[in-house]
């Protein structure tokens, strides 16, 4: 598992989500390629779970555990799926 954090511009925000999709989006293209180590083929793929924060934002562990917990419902819904939180 990895954590990627961004900083969003005050007027960005209303374009959000669709700059997150899309840079989740962006992420999956790096992986379509199979990888080659040590003759053997493999190919990756990885889910994303995201959790959006707001300016009122709790804890580092709970927005951690939100997005861990949107992944999970990504991997449930099969490979290379993006899922934001849903409370």
């Amino acid at each position: 598992m990895f954590v990627v954090l961004f900083h969003v511009k005050p007027n960005m925000e209303d374009s959000i989500v669709d700059n997150t999709v899309h840079i989740a989006e962006k992420l999956q293209k790096v992986t379509v390629e199979p990888i080659v180590i040590s003759d053997h083929i493999v190919n990756v793929s990885f889910s994303i779970g995201i959790e959006l924060i707001t300016a009122e934002a709790e804890s580092g562990s709970v927005i951690l555990r939100r997005a861990n917990a949107a992944m999970f419902t990504a991997k449930t819904k099969g490979k290379n799926q993006i899922q934001f939180y849903e409370s």
